[in-house]
């Protein structure tokens, strides 16, 4: 039997390599961001033919040592704050804002004389500030940008002339810190022209104007200074559901041509006005936004004025059902009818993009004046809700037994990202034979538990599925008793990253083992019990890293093809093989090659579900076996709680000297309870 001495080297130098380059400390990278004057945000009508006759001191701002530093201070929905440790200021905030007020007080001709020094001379009047507050607000549902600060007009004996609170906060549909500090660049110049104009209101005798700020009133929000071509900007309509969406939406610009986004993707654009066609359902029934300005080197954030809304359709076991269900608003105008996504299988919740109103949810073709099979949900501007609904379709056509909103302030709760799914089968086998009429019979039972978890995390384009079974099985005979007949432990953990669309990477990791001792059943009664595998070995182990490509991505079929580095590794302490000459121990086997595996679910009808899996493993070391492992199982739904379960695997002896294929079968009906 060959060793696999130059294999397990191999295998140790690779991964000695990978855990000296995780315990590399990585030198993170710092970024310094500045306040800059936006001479695109001037509001012309402040602007000032002659100048008021006086001369304005602005001096410099008082500041909280919490937000004085050049740190950016973040603060979480509550009491508790921190400091970015890679996010720094590339100057002080006392320097900044009495700079921005300078010159946005020289730009509009407010004063005949605006500084933030005099040295030779007393002014009229001086100008105070008190920024009380300067931060990022963040959660795991929404981010914003807090600016809480005082303007104070004085006069030369330092009596207050007027005064202005400020005291914003403006939601952000990103978590990119440029997209922060450019929103409070642009919400301190806001309030700036507040101010300016209640002191053109003091002096001119006049009432102020009713100015209501740009991020009340505006359609969209130049928000991030950006990385852009020549002459371009960027267009982002957010994504309020924050899932990875595929829906897209058109641009028009004035002379025609269009340009398709998505929603949650920027957008390269060349600088101009565009007209902006958007949402779910036919051409006619699109949203729209004009003017929207898309500024050269700038981001421009689309204010939403739609809301999301995603379906999903399950029974009492929670296991998801492919029906048909369909949108119409009030009116009984159908905007949208499709499949519900496959999540379980991988599938990104599918998002609908709705103007705000009241509609009703239809299932299996049921038209809009129906009295069964219908739910109404209530869409609002800027908010996702997650409609689910409840089926029976254990006997005759589908009945809905329920349905329910959860809002998206419940799906933003810790651990909202994570779904949580538990299920307990049982398998009783019972056999009976008889050799003779008449003569008495030998009788066998085995009940099998099986527990089968499965924990998915889902973020943007970040997903991970941890899929973990167990399976223990009693089994009695009048010769031997009760004995331990099934013992498995699998657990299957891949992490994938979508770099774009239907391509990404991913990382896996995957365990087999078992916990009881296994006996050799074919030794004389009288003879001393040897065991061939002892607890937890053979230990079985598989990682991987690689591209994934997801193939097919329908409502009732999926296919996913991994191709990448692979390393499989079984630990044999104290495993036995029966041979002609006794036993033999089983060394242990490591192989490091390319591994390609094809991961497919399919549901040809309502109650049939087929979910197969390839595993190829092509070692790099010339002479060593091609591993091949392939398991299909089949689950047909007779009635609520009972499946009829049909398991094939096809498998080779990695340390065979000839490639010999394994096969096995198993038919079972299970008792399945849903624990969770």
């Amino acid at each position: 039997m060959r060793t696999f001495r130059s294999t397990k080297l191999l295998a140790l130098l690779l991964l000695l390599g990978l855990l000296a380059g995780c315990l590399t400390p990585e030198q993170l990278p710092t970024y310094y961001y500045t306040l800059d004057y936006l001479d695109y945000t001037e509001s012309r009508d402040l602007v000032r033919q002659e100048p008021l006759p006086y001369r304005v001191w602005i001096q410099t701002p008082e500041i909280p040592r919490t937000y004085s530093g050049r740190q950016m201070v973040v603060r979480h929905f509550g009491p508790q704050i921190s400091y970015s440790e890679r996010d720094l200021w590339a100057g002080r905030l006392s320097d900044f804002f009495p700079r921005l007020l300078t010159t946005r007080l020289q730009a509009y001709n407010s004063f005949r004389s605006a500084s933030m020094d005099f040295l030779d001379s007393r002014p009229d009047f001086e100008i105070a500030m008190q920024v009380h507050r300067v931060e990022l607000v963040r959660s795991e549902a929404l981010s914003e940008a807090s600016l809480d600060m005082t303007l104070t007009l004085r006069d030369g004996r330092g009596e207050t002339i007027l005064s202005h609170r400020s005291n914003r906060m403006q939601p952000l549909y990103s978590t990119s810190m440029e997209l922060y500090v450019q929103t409070l660049n642009e919400l301190i110049l806001e309030e700036f022209d507040i101010f300016i104009d209640l002191i053109y209101a003091h002096f001119d005798e006049r009432p102020a104007a009713a100015r209501r700020t740009a991020a009340a009133d505006d359609e969209q929000h130049d928000l991030e200074a950006a990385d852009a071509p020549d002459g371009h900007g960027i267009l982002l309509m957010p994504s309020i559901s924050g899932i990875r969406e595929t829906a897209s939406f058109l641009a028009i610009d004035r002379q025609g041509r269009e340009y398709q986004g998505v929603f949650g993707e920027d957008l390269a654009l060349p600088a101009g006005e565009y007209h902006l066609l958007y949402g779910s359902g036919s051409a006619e029934l699109q949203m729209q936004q004009r003017g929207v300005q898309v500024r050269r080197g700038y981001r421009t954030l689309v204010r939403p004025d739609w809301g999301e809304l995603t379906v999903e359709i399950i029974d009492e076991r929670r296991t998801p059902q492919d029906i048909l269900f369909e949108v119409f608003d009030a009116e009984g105008t159908s905007y949208i009818s499709r499949f519900p996504a496959r999540e379980e299988l991988g599938d990104s919740p599918d998002v609908i993009h709705l103007p705000p109103g009241l509609y009703k949810i239809t299932l299996d073709n049921e038209p809009f004046n129906t009295y069964r099979n219908f739910t109404t949900i209530q869409i609002e501007e800027g908010k996702w809700k997650r409609l689910t609904v409840v089926v029976d379709t254990t006997e005759g056509p589908v009945r809905m037994i329920g349905a329910g909103i959860i809002d998206d302030e419940l799906i933003a709760l810790p651990f909202g990202n994570w779904n949580l799914s538990s299920s307990l089968h049982a398998v009783l086998n019972f056999i009976g034979s008889h050799r003779n009429y008449g003569a008495d019979g030998a009788y066998s039972a085995t009940l099998t538990g099986q527990l089968d978890n499965q924990l998915r995390y889902q973020q943007r384009r970040t997903t991970l599925n941890i899929l973990q079974f167990s399976e223990l099985g009693l089994g009695w005979d009048q010769d031997s008793g009760i004995e331990i007949r099934e013992d498995d432990f699998d657990l299957r953990t891949a992490g994938i990253l979508d770099v774009y669309r239907n391509l990404g990477v991913y990382a896996r990791f995957d365990l087999n083992t078992h916990f009881f001792p296994v006996y050799d059943r074919n030794l004389p009664e009288d003879a001393d019990p040897v065991v061939l595998e002892p607890p937890l070995f053979p230990l079985l182990m598989r990682e991987g890293v690689g591209l994934n490509l997801r193939l097919l991505n329908a409502p009732r079929a999926s296919l996913t093809l991994r191709s990448g580095f692979g390393l499989r590794q079984e630990f044999n302490r104290g495993v036995q093989r029966v041979t002609s000459d006794g036993y033999e121990d089983l060394e242990d086997d490591t192989s490091v090659g390319l591994e390609v595996s094809a991961m497919g679910g399919f549901r040809p009808l309502r109650r049939v579900q087929l979910n197969t899996t390839a595993d190829l493993l092509f070692p790099l070391l010339e002479g060593e076996n091609i591993i091949l492992e392939w398991s299909t199982g089949l689950n047909w739904l007779l009635l609520r709680p009972l499946s009829l379960n049909y398991r094939f695997i096809v498998s080779n002896t990695p340390q065979s000297d000839l490639f010999e294929l394994n096969y096995s079968h198993r038919l079972v009906l299970r008792l399945s309870y849903l624990l969770n």
